[in-house]
């Protein structure tokens, strides 16, 4: 390394501690599909990596997990013969997976109806829904599944109650219905007991179990049908168990329902019966609530969470059972101190929480007893740990536009296959990520012919290699530590 490039590294290292605000957290900008997670119930969870695969792990009674076996398993999993898949969907005992030609499929218990195909008979396998067609979005929440049509009308089927949407009509669903009032929906989410979903105009509305003020409309009674509710800018609303969490667009979150100590809100009375700003949390992109707890991502990466920490199931760090956090603490990592950082999705479940991270991988905290934290054994984790085996993103390939994140051991490489669209130069980069990083970048063929090579792109730390690729060729862009040293750092194609 010569003194240049060694006066840079320091010059940079200096300048990294001496002000945060120099990092940003990478994300992975082209996938075909969005990666997510659904915690089923308090036994399973569900993930969607961006192949279009399904993977589950935990508890497997009524073949929840869809091997066609009653199993459980501890690690994740493959859901066999199920692809081109866009959404997921758990609720307490089944899980749902929508595919890209708008077709859903379910699988697990079918006690109430909730896989939708007519029947009450349990499916060990993907199952499709003959009725449905046109989806583009799921959930599910208990006994109850719901679709999102893309001509904005939305569908429940399962247990039949005022939960629904459908009005005072009570008995099971084992067919798809058309939640009453509701047009022109974009968005919704399930809760346990209550639901909201948002209009192309952004009118919220919710309904179903009101008695702890939930519903968000000033009053304390159940809503059988469809009611608006005053939240004008938001980003998210997420309906909990007898509480309501609200992100608004510039940031900020909401809450309203039980004032419970094992709820999410905090008031002198009984209940909020109107959304109210939380106090101490600004600054969020992302939320989610189940179980009595929250948990909210910051712009940052960070992953904060708050509510009821029974068994330490908040991912904080503290094992105290029955007590309420209504101050938002940072989830941290197995020694207590680090936290958990470059977070870009969570999913709060009854008792256990699942969360992605910028480079693919999941992590999880909380119950553990049917092995739903896919980490191999059945250990209780009041921190986070890694899912073992499983990334979500599809980091062998790459494309025009992405920009992933790398991190290799010493003495060795990892290598990407780009698939070139169109004739033109293309310029391959590595950057900062986490640490600084002395990176090589070597270009080859798909004979693996090296055509170019990198060290020092500008007398730095990175490289870059600009080259100009032909339609429908492949290439393969290999990434190394300068010497075979270990890094950390991210590779972009512009």
């Amino acid at each position: 390394m010569n003194f240049s490039k060694r006066l840079f590294l320091v010059l940079s290292l200096s300048l990294f501690f001496g002000s945060f605000s120099i990092f940003s957290s990478v994300t992975h900008a082209a996938v075909t599909v969005t990666p997510k997670l659904a915690a089923g119930g308090d036994s399973f969870s569900l993930a969607l990596k961006s192949d279009g695969t399904v993977w589950a792990w935990g508890d497997n009674a009524s073949g929840k997990l869809g091997d066609g076996t009653t199993a459980e398993k501890l690690t994740p999993n493959q859901v066999p013969s199920l692809n081109n898949v866009i959404d997921i969907a758990a609720g307490s005992n089944h899980s749902m997976a929508l595919k890209s030609d708008g077709t859903v499929w379910a699988w697990g218990s079918n006690q109430y109806g909730q896989l939708g195909d007519g029947t009450k008979v349990n499916k060990k396998t993907p199952t499709q829904i003959p009725s449905l067609n046109s989806v583009i979005s799921i959930a599910a929440s208990g006994s109850n599944s719901y679709a999102l049509k893309s001509d904005g009308t939305l569908w429940v089927w399962g247990t039949g109650s005022n939960k629904t949407g459908l009005g005072t009509a009570t008995g099971n669903n084992t067919v798809p219905v058309r939640v009453h009032n509701v047009t022109n929906i974009v968005k919704f989410a399930v809760g346990y007991g209550h639901a909201s979903a948002t209009s192309q105009d952004g009118t919220i509305w919710m309904w179903g179990d009101g008695a702890n003020g939930q519903i968000g409309d000033g009053a304390m009674e159940h809503r059988p049908e469809p009611v608006i509710i005053d939240f004008p800018n938001a980003a998210m609303v997420e309906p909990g168990s007898i509480a309501t969490l609200g992100l608004k667009t510039d940031g900020t979150v909401w809450n309203w329902g039980a004032c419970l100590a094992s709820e999410i809100v905090e008031c002198s009375s009984s209940s909020i019966k109107v959304p109210t700003q939380k106090a101490g949390i600004d600054n969020v992109s992302f939320v989610s609530s189940n179980g009595g707890r929250a948990a909210v991502i910051k712009n940052d990466g960070t992953l904060w969470a708050f509510g009821n920490n029974t068994s330490g199931y908040l991912g904080i760090g503290q094992q105290t059972n029955n007590s309420s956090y209504k101050t938002p603490h940072q989830v941290v990592t197995s020694d207590l101190v680090t936290p958990l950082t470059g977070v870009k999705s969570v999913e709060v479940g009854q008792s256990h929480s699942l969360a992605i991270k910028n480079d693919g991988t999941v992590w999880s905290w909380g119950r553990n007893a049917e092995g739903q934290l896919g980490t191999g054994d059945k250990t209780r984790a009041y921190y986070a740990v890694q899912v073992v085996g499983l990334t979500l993103f599809d980091q062998d390939q790459i494309s025009l536009g992405d920009t992933v994140n790398v991190e290799i051991a010493q003495g060795s490489s990892k290598k990407y296959t780009f698939k070139a669209q169109n004739s033109g130069v293309v310029t391959f980069t590595t950057g900062f990520y986490q640490n600084m990083a002395d990176t090589t970048l070597n270009l080859y063929d798909s004979n693996n012919n090296l055509l170019s090579t990198n060290d020092d792109y500008n007398n730095t730390t990175y490289s870059q290699i600009s080259y100009n690729v032909v339609a429908g060729s492949t290439y393969i862009i290999e990434v190394m530590g300068y010497q075979n040293s270990a890094l950390q750092c991210t590779l972009s194609i512009q």
